[in-house]
């Protein structure tokens, strides 16, 4: 047992120090700079004339490159590539003479983001290094070797909003890409749609990048989403709660996403949301996406205590907003002073009314009307009252136009 022991003991202390000789070698000698060079040659002329090698890795099995990106010509989509993990048969590698490349067995895009741009970015994509041609990259990865596919591994799809905040569209998704004859590309993924906490979106379609155009269909199911649609969270509007499903249909004539056409139907069964600190809270609807319009169905609601119908619509894809006709009745008057501070005097009473919400998040304006057959302002009654108002959310302003009241 003791001489067991010993010999195991051993063992151990010889692979320890191959290890820790191999590191030093790999990092205080020239080879892992031959290798590189080795590497970026024989891969140029699948990925094209700009590709070089950032930082690279060595595994049982496979070689890890990082760091690539590649885009659109017109600028307004990269590929940030984190890891390309290409997986190669070891007892094929001496028929092969060490030549990787023909030993080939997977490629898989670890952490891939897909990012796009609200606007052409020059100015982002000049911060990186100059990008390789998107579908080449895509061309070039699947023409190394008889692969059938391309593996996703926990890929996202992030929008850039110029100054605003960044919104995760698709995070955590997995499945793959296959390149067909004729440069056509198959995508089949899962993952979360927005921050939801489901993986319920699964996205399949075609990229045709010979014609550079593409469709897709986006299958939605039932699901939580804790932020609603981040694209129209503001300070003065944002979502607390939604629950969707639906199928949209997606087609592009480019890879320029101001060509983007949507279809479909999105289902909610509930909303919940803050207007101007106002609580509300919805029944079921339905998102219409025609084109690059976003239609909602009629909706009903309560804000706070009051009710409300409201149909409209939510603008475009790439420029939403809110548009919005809303009746109401039952409200309580004291409720007021969460949107309005200067009206915390009116504190009793029952209001009705007619508010237009119009623009998009940054130039919201509200005008509306409300009116109470019995209204106290500080605790005096005035009776068949009437106020007219005006709020615009550039200057932050409530204005209020005409009041009429009878004491």
């Amino acid at each position: 047992m003791h001489r067991k022991n010993t010999w195991i003991f051993y063992f151990f202390i010889i692979l320890f120090t191959a290890l820790i000789s191999m590191n030093l070698i790999w990092r205080f000698t020239p080879i892992k700079s031959e290798l590189k060079a080795g590497l970026e040659e024989k891969l140029r002329p699948y990925l094209g004339e700009n590709f070089t090698i950032q930082d690279f890795s060595l595994g049982f099995g496979f070689i890890s490159l990082y760091d690539l990106n590649a885009a659109g010509k017109n600028k307004n989509f990269q590929l940030q590539l984190q890891e390309v993990q290409i997986g190669f048969s070891i007892h094929k590698l001496l028929l092969h003479r060490f030549n990787v490349l023909k030993v080939i067995e997977s490629v898989t895009f670890k952490n891939p983001h897909l990012v796009i741009y609200a606007k052409k970015s020059a100015d982002s994509l000049r911060k990186a290094r100059r990008p390789l041609d998107f579908s080449r990259t895509l061309q070039g990865f699947q023409q190394l070797s008889e692969i059938d596919r391309i593996l996703i591994d926990d890929g996202q799809i992030i929008w850039k909003k110029g100054n605003a905040n960044d919104i995760t569209l698709l995070q955590h998704a997995d499945g793959y890409l296959i390149v067909q004859a004729k440069n056509q590309i198959l995508l089949d993924v899962e993952g979360n749609i927005f921050n939801s906490p489901q993986k319920a979106l699964h996205l399949a379609g075609t990229i045709d990048l010979v014609q550079k155009k593409w469709q897709a269909s986006a299958l939605i199911r039932e699901s939580d989403l804790p932020d609603g649609f981040p694209f129209l969270n503001s300070n003065n509007f944002y979502f607390t709660g939604l629950r969707v499903k639906g199928l949209l249909k997606m087609r592009c004539s480019s890879f320029d996403l101001a060509d983007l056409q949507l279809e479909g139907t999105i289902k909610a069964s509930y909303l919940k949301a803050v207007l101007f600190n106002q609580e509300i809270q919805t029944g079921p609807f339905d998102l219409t996406f025609e084109g690059q319009k976003m239609s909602i169905s009629p909706v009903v609601g309560f804000a706070g205590d009051g009710h409300f119908n409201l149909v409209g619509n939510l603008g475009e894809i790439f420029k939403p907003g809110l548009y919005f006709s809303i009746d109401f009745d039952n409200y309580s008057a004291k409720n007021l002073v969460k949107s309005v501070p200067i009206l915390k005097l009116l504190n009793k009473g029952r209001l009705q009314g007619h508010v237009e919400v119009n623009g998009r998040i940054a130039d919201l304006q509200i005008v509306g009307t409300i009116y109470s057959s019995k209204l106290y302002y500080a605790f005096v009654p005035f009776y068949r009252s009437q106020l007219d108002f005006v709020y615009d959310n550039h200057s932050k302003v409530w204005t209020f136009q005409q009041i009429k009241t009878h004491a």
